[in-house]
């Protein structure tokens, strides 16, 4: 046993991370560069990761490390090019992808250096802000901006600089492949629908396939997409597939920071404009309902900003942008992307349930697990955020066919934020929704969604000093009522379940309310 906590331990040291901290699915992840202390420059900046829910409301921040751990390197920004800290979110939902300089806060200039005197790096991100800075190229983006980076699977990964084109390496490598000299100054790479396209500014080239698929060899060439112009300043780029009558993704929107987002439709083999919605931007993501499309955007004015496209495919754009958020001042926003997910693991959270004892807090779970052996542990926090292990609970296959019973017998005053972390035999690691006991008389507490992007149902985590009666209702987000219903829940923690299955996708607010006028509203998106 003790063996397993020290791996646990050597793991937290050696992957560069934040113990305990997880990405939540739905939200949205902001690259951010500048701590606000001082004016950016040209020199090496930090960058940070900042989360965001799809309304605009702060999670908290992940930064990305100023000093070298191992074989992992740093990952700086320099402060004053605007066109770097692009985020993509790998094809397999499990990682984010981000670019910086292997430089130490404060070298001069580190845009104009040589890679091979400083590495450019690239970072992977998984769901519990385990960060891989391995990746460090002398031959990418040298004496130049690195831009972007994006990855199928975690290893296989695409990259593009402002010098060296777009480039082809793995995960831990240090050298890549140039794929192609047709354009070298490359701004955004990504990969949709099993093929490999490019932004640039360069040239004539702007919004572009390379090659065929996922190409890794040289001597590819890279083509503007048919009837796209060949002018304009691209960024983030975002395809749909909206219409069953067209093959493959057909829907196209661009961040362009000389014009605003431009929505193109696939009309006949032909890359046909649907318009343009002002709002100069360069970040761009989405997350898409049915015929209906939010994207989030960011800009050079570093804003964060949502609109929902609800006019469907080869029809005008519809909608305007909406802020949710400004960057503080010394600081900026860079690029935008989904928070990553975690993989399927072989252990399931069948249920967790917390109540007030007459002594302490009392947790009672059951899981399923595959492995043989597993590792669980009950985290606390007074604050949703800053959780510390109270107990190690270690289990066979066997002993998953049982329910699991812990008595927190020292809480904290008021209200305890619980969690199950939970480890399986590769070290792979999920964690349980959250739930909260209050000790005292002090009212209710709704925790959260899970999930917040929904297809059958979702559950609302809630708890209150005594028993209640809460009142939920669905409207859209101009406010129309969907579902409306009360329901009483005992003391203690509670998970009340919300069908959404018949409503049509899209986004949506929860809003509760307790016997005692307390109040939460929630945004979640229907699939």
């Amino acid at each position: 046993m003790k063996k397993i906590f020290t791996l646990l331990f050597i793991l937290c040291s050696v992957i560069i991370t934040v113990c305990g901290q997880t990405f939540t699915p739905g939200n949205i992840v902001v690259c951010r560069v500048g701590n606000g202390g001082a004016a950016l420059t040209s020199a090496a900046t930090p960058a940070f990761l900042d989360e965001y829910t799809t309304s605009g409301a702060f999670v908290r921040t992940l930064a990305l490390p100023t000093a070298a751990a191992g074989a992992n390197k740093m990952i700086t920004a320099a402060g004053t090019s605007t066109s770097e800290g692009f985020l993509t979110r790998s094809t397999d939902k499990k990682y984010l992808m981000v670019t910086g300089y292997d430089a130490a806060v404060g070298t001069a200039a580190v845009a104009t250096t040589s890679g091979a005197t400083f590495n450019r790096v690239v970072g992977r991100i998984d769901v519990n802000s385990n960060i891989d800075a391995t990746t460090a190229l002398p031959d990418y983006a040298t004496g130049g901006n690195p831009r972007s980076a994006f990855s199928t699977n975690g290893t296989a990964i695409w990259v593009g600089g402002s010098t060296g084109g777009v480039r082809y390496t793995t995960l831990g490598a240090t050298t890549s492949t140039q794929l192609s000299t047709t354009s070298t100054n490359i701004r955004v790479v990504n990969i949709f629908d099993g093929q490999l396209y490019i932004s640039s500014g360069g040239g004539t080239i702007r919004v572009a396939t390379v090659g065929t698929g996922t190409p890794t060899t040289a001597g590819e060439v890279i083509t503007n997409l048919p009837g796209t112009p060949a002018t304009g300043s691209p960024y983030g780029f975002f395809f749909a597939d909206l219409s069953p009558a067209v093959s493959g993704v057909d829907v196209l929107y661009v961040a362009d920071d000389a014009a605003g987002i431009i929505k193109y439709s696939l009309v006949g083999g032909t890359w046909t404009s649907n318009g343009t919605v002002a709002g100069l931007s360069r970040g761009l993501t989405g997350i898409i309902s049915g015929n209906s499309v939010t994207l989030f955007a960011t800009s050079a004015t570093s804003t964060l900003t949502s609109i929902t496209d609800v006019s469907g495919y080869n029809a005008a754009f519809t909608g305007s942008q909406t802020t949710l958020a400004t960057a503080a001042t010394n600081t900026a926003f860079r690029g935008v992307a989904l928070a990553p997910e975690a993989g399927v693991l072989p252990i399931k959270l069948d249920y967790l349930k917390g109540q007030k004892a007459n002594i302490g807090n009392n947790l009672n779970w059951k899981v399923t697990c595959l492995s043989t052996n597993i590792v669980m542990e009950v985290e606390r926090s007074a604050n949703t955020s800053n959780f510390k292990s109270v107990t190690y609970i270690a289990a066979t296959q066997a002993r998953c066919a049982q329910p699991f019973d812990f008595t927190d017998m020292q809480p904290l005053p008021g209200k305890n934020f619980y969690r199950i972390k939970m480890v399986d035999a590769d070290s792979k690691i999920s964690y349980s929704p959250i739930v909260v006991i209050i000790n005292g008389n002090i009212g209710i507490e709704f925790v959260g969604l899970y999930p917040s992007v929904v297809k059958g149902e979702t559950k609302l985590s809630v708890s209150s000093a005594k028993t209640t009666s809460i009142e939920t209702k669905i409207t859209s987000i101009s406010g129309k009522l969907f579902q409306a219903y009360k329901q009483n829940i005992p003391s203690g923690s509670s998970f009340i379940t919300i069908d959404c299955g018949q409503l049509a996708p899209g986004i949506y607010n929860i809003t509760a309310t307790a016997a005692d006028a307390t109040t939460k509203t929630i945004r979640f998106v229907k699939q």
